[in-house]
């Protein structure tokens, strides 16, 4: 698992982060949930325009993006409706990658350990995801941050990734475990 960086509310809440998302919703947020085809290509030019560096447009509808500018996916992937997908700090998912609607990949959470501060006020934890490619996320996964899902694993239905999964394995559970392996 990659290493937590510990953030304060000030960096992830800065002025410049709620600017920049802003007006990446002020824009992505017109045809964000259009389901015609041309409306993957406006995804897509809308993501690179704030940043993100894509090598495809298969980009459902109703997908979420939370900073597009730490966002990076590779060739022929294909991103399932109504996902979510928050990259600050890093999310890098490879080529080839299949991704089913409703996956969830969060880079950041909220701290909490301290009982006597409010969990809105002690600020966040954060780590970079790495999906790589030949990866199939099948429908409602959620991914946290800091997790590498190796090159060629699958991983099953509604899954709940909180550790690495080794290349080519077969995972699923809540909390995913590893349950076989491609050959």
């Amino acid at each position: 698992m990659g290493n937590i960086r510990h953030i304060d509310r000030k960096t992830l809440q800065s002025p410049k982060n709620y600017l920049f998302n802003g007006l990446f919703y002020l824009l992505y947020g017109l045809f964000k949930n259009l389901s015609f085809p041309l409306c993957n290509y406006l995804r897509y030019l809308c993501l690179v325009l704030f940043g993100a560096k894509l090598k495809t447009a298969a980009i459902g509808e109703g997908v979420t993006v939370f900073c597009p500018w730490d966002l990076e996916i590779g060739s022929n992937t294909t991103i399932g409706a109504r996902c979510t997908l928050t990259a600050f700090g890093g999310l890098k998912i490879g080529n080839d990658v299949r991704i089913a609607p409703n996956v969830i990949i969060m880079t950041t959470d909220h701290e909490y350990a301290d009982a006597k501060t409010l969990i809105r006020q002690q600020g966040f934890k954060q780590a970079p995801v790495e999906i790589g490619s030949d990866v199939w996320l099948a429908a409602n996964v959620v991914i946290v941050k800091g997790v590498r899902v190796g090159d060629g694993a699958v991983i099953g239905a509604n899954s709940v990734v909180t550790s690495d999964i080794p290349p080519y394995a077969i995972a699923v559970g809540s909390p995913c475990k590893v349950v076989g392996k491609r050959e």
